[in-house]
């Protein structure tokens, strides 16, 4: 499993390891079925396509996968306000270890304020905000991986699309919603034209179907029952390819 943080946080955590991100519950759906399945979750914070790619001997090559599931899209479609690097310092989740740290924390709690709005009203005002990533890169850098995958190692590649934000996330990223349908379009002409082994996971119609807050509580990453409604996506795509 390789994305962004979608593909780990289950907001509100579950209490128990039942409740848990897609990837260990489709660990836990294949075995039901009879079907022994180690899986590593290589989904990281703020994570995009292209850092998979560089890093791709160690987070996919190494372990030679049977199933290569790829989640992108979400960091790489909003709209480019605030550098990336600046994102990251500014919505870090380390905790802090000594008074100065908890300063540098303190004030880059207040910084992201500042930022959100700014954020807010930039996008709202300017249509022409560039995505963190442009559309035509995205396509490139997802259809090198998703090749690769194929090509070297013979796997199922699972694809997720970029669920619909919350009204939440609209009001504080503008035009987002529309950038989501954008890069899912990318996304599922990438799926429709490789073979029977590159599949859609249409993540985004059962957001749809369900309502985003059902099943996005901070508008961005799944709860418990979003997380299993993924896991038996996937679950079934990987049965009917071993089938």
């Amino acid at each position: 499993m390789v994305g962004s943080s979608v593909g780990y946080f289950v907001r509100p955590p579950g209490t128990d390891r039942a409740e848990g991100s897609y990837p260990e519950v489709v660990a836990d759906l294949l075995a039901d079925d009879g079907i022994p399945a180690a899986v590593r979750n290589s989904c990281t914070w703020l994570g995009q396509v292209h850092q998979a790619f560089r890093q791709v001997e160690q987070q996919v090559v190494e372990t030679m996968p049977d199933v290569l599931v790829v989640n992108f899209g979400w960091m790489e479609c909003q709209p480019r306000v605030i550098p990336t690097a600046v994102l990251r310092v500014l919505t870090t989740h380390s905790a802090p270890l000594n008074r100065w740290r908890r300063a540098r924390v303190q004030v880059s709690w207040q910084l992201s304020r500042v930022f959100r709005r700014l954020t807010r009203e930039l996008a709202a005002h300017w249509r022409g905000t560039p995505s963190r990533m442009d559309p035509p890169r995205f396509e490139r850098e997802l259809s090198r991986l998703v090749d690769l995958a194929r090509k070297e190692l013979r796997a199922l590649v699972l694809v997720l699309n970029v669920n619909p934000p919350t009204d939440r996330i609209e009001h504080f990223l503008p035009t987002v919603n529309e950038r989501t349908a954008l890069f899912s379009d990318i996304i599922g002409a990438i799926t429709a034209s490789r073979d029977d082994a590159v599949r859609l996971i249409d993540t985004r119609s059962m957001v749809q179907e369900l309502g985003a807050d059902k099943v996005l509580p901070d508008g961005i990453h799944f709860n418990v029952e979003g997380h299993h409604r993924v896991a038996e996506m996937i679950t079934r795509e990987i049965l009917d390819w071993l089938g």
